[in-house]
This record gives C-alpha cells, structure tokens and sequence, in this order.
C-alpha cells in the first residue's frame, strides 16, 4: 500500500472519522475524495447524464522491462 501524501492527510482523516466503517470504494466517502480533489461535486445528476468512454487494453505479451 503506498503512503498517503501529506497533503491528503487531513482530507483522509476527516473521512475515516465521518465513515469509519466504510471500505468499500464505490460509497460515498470515495466520491467526496475525487470532489475533494478535483472541486467537482458528484451528484446522481452529472453520473447519469455523462457520456463515458472506455477501451480494453490488452495485455501486454512478454516482459515490458526486458528491452
């Protein structure tokens, strides 16, 4: 697991405090995360009337950090 950056330490504070029992990430403490982060405030609204993208890609053959 990698460290929690200092300066997401409060954030990530206050919402094991607001949710302590809450690890799974599709809750709401996950969204008030990326708000936090990204000042876009997630509502139903905006989920559903966004139009998403999205690919497969696919696995790479052999080892990448071999060449």
């Amino acid at each position: 697991m990698q460290p929690v950056p200092d300066e997401l330490v409060p954030m990530m504070r206050d919402l094991d405090t607001r949710y302590p029992d809450s690890a799974d990430p599709h809750e709401g403490p996950m969204f008030l995360l990326a708000e936090h982060l990204t000042g876009i405030k997630l509502t139903p609204h905006l989920l559903e009337q966004a139009t998403y993208h999205y690919g497969v890609v696919p696995e790479p053959e052999g080892d990448l950090l071999a060449w």
